[in-house]
């Protein structure tokens, strides 16, 4: 693929992460400000994380969303050439995080009272959070793109390899410290409803 074609898809991946990232959140701050409960806003997210991993066991596509932008599909293909047979495992890598963050959510969803999520949050909490996702999607998303743009098969699959690492080493703490919360939450649930009003 010829430079000037790479860059032009590349600054379209960028505008159009962005745009599925404001639809997401338009998404969760409607259901916010139109006061929904905690575990509905929980499971709204845990979907959203979700699309991906579905995604890739379906359609073997990282995001079928993302692929219905003109260009994307070809950048796709552009980047299954370049990593080889490391494509897969790539793209599980990021599948892992996914699972792992969707799963969260789908706890928090299961334990929280369903009082509306606005309750007790700070106006600041709306603003710094989307800033910071916005931010670090961003940097992700540059980074990995410089990483696979530069580097040849031997250098990716090296990359691939401690990415996979990583991303799986971490999403087995996540899982393992959330599913700790939620049999703690049921525990005290049980002690709770034996005891009784007072």
């Amino acid at each position: 693929m010829e430079d000037t074609q790479l860059r032009s898809l590349r600054r379209k991946e960028l505008l159009y992460t962005n745009i599925l990232f404001i639809v997401y959140a338009v998404v969760i701050f409607g259901l916010i400000l139109g006061r929904a409960s905690t575990p509905f806003v929980y499971t709204v997210l845990a979907v959203i994380f979700a699309i991906s991993p579905l995604s890739m066991i379906v359609f073997h596509r990282s995001n079928v969303l993302y692929l219905m932008f003109p260009g994307m599909n070809e950048l796709l293909c552009y980047e299954k050439e370049k990593l080889g047979d490391q494509w897969l495992r790539y793209q599980l890598s990021n599948v892992y995080l996914q699972v792992a963050v969707s799963l969260f959510f789908l706890i928090q969803a299961i334990i929280r009272p369903a009082h509306p999520f606005v309750n007790g949050l700070p106006l600041w909490y709306f603003l710094v959070v989307p800033a910071v996702l916005w931010t670090l999607g961003n940097l992700n998303i540059r980074s990995q793109a410089r990483r696979i743009d530069r580097s040849d098969y031997e250098q990716l699959k090296i990359y691939t390899g401690d990415r996979v690492l990583f991303t799986s080493i971490f999403s087995i703490v996540a899982l393992v410290i959330t599913g700790v919360v939620f049999v703690a939450y049921k525990i005290l649930e049980k002690s709770w409803s034996h005891i009784g009003p007072f």
